[in-house]
């Protein structure tokens, strides 16, 4: 008699320990991960729901003056600081206002970036050299960027060929959703 309590015993207790384990795994990993599935499903739901009230706004909307000049300060306002920092397309459009105006291109290269609240300030080192008139033409040219940036410092030297030597430091902007630090150096 007393075999078979062992025998039983042995065959009992692992099936325990079996169930044991499985309630534990469903208590302690599966329901929570189910219970936040649901909670994204339903924000899900809900951000459809404001897109949809948006969109039924636009269409139905009798000034769709207004949601046009909303959604055109919108594109403005994304293409002076974008979401994503966009720095390598920066500095192309930087480089290429730099040769239509016969600016000898030394170097320039990111310096990293800052993140604030709301957004992110990238560093761009430039260092450059060309005559007094491409250079003023170069910093005009500069102003007719959409993109929002900073002059942050410039440095003006002249060099044994007698023109300007400039290194300045521009900083532009980004939110904060997108982008990093990021350093790299270009040349």
């Amino acid at each position: 008699m007393i075999e078979l309590n062992q025998t039983k015993l042995s065959v009992i207790i692992p099936l325990i320990i079996f169930f044991l384990l499985s309630f534990s795994l469903y208590f302690f990993n599966i329901s929570p991960t189910r219970n936040k599935v649901e909670i994204l499903k339903e924000e899900i739901i809900n951000r459809k729901l404001k897109i949809n009230k948006v969109n039924d706004f636009i269409l139905k909307s009798k000034d769709n003056d207004l949601v046009n000049k909303v959604i055109e300060e919108n594109k403005k306002i994304n293409s002076q600081i974008p979401l994503k920092s966009n720095t390598n397309q920066f500095l192309r459009e930087i480089e290429k206002k730099i040769m239509k105006n016969n600016i000898n291109l030394d170097n320039f290269y990111t310096q990293g970036s800052v993140k604030k609240d709301e957004y992110i300030q990238i560093s761009i080192r430039l260092l450059f050299s060309g005559s007094y008139k491409d250079i003023i033409n170069f910093f005009k040219d500069l102003e007719s960027l959409e993109r929002l940036y900073n002059i942050a410092s410039l440095a003006i030297t002249k060099n044994d060929k007698q023109e300007l030597e400039i290194e300045t430091l521009l900083h532009i902007y980004s939110f904060n959703q997108g982008g990093g630090s990021s350093s790299g150096h270009i040349k």
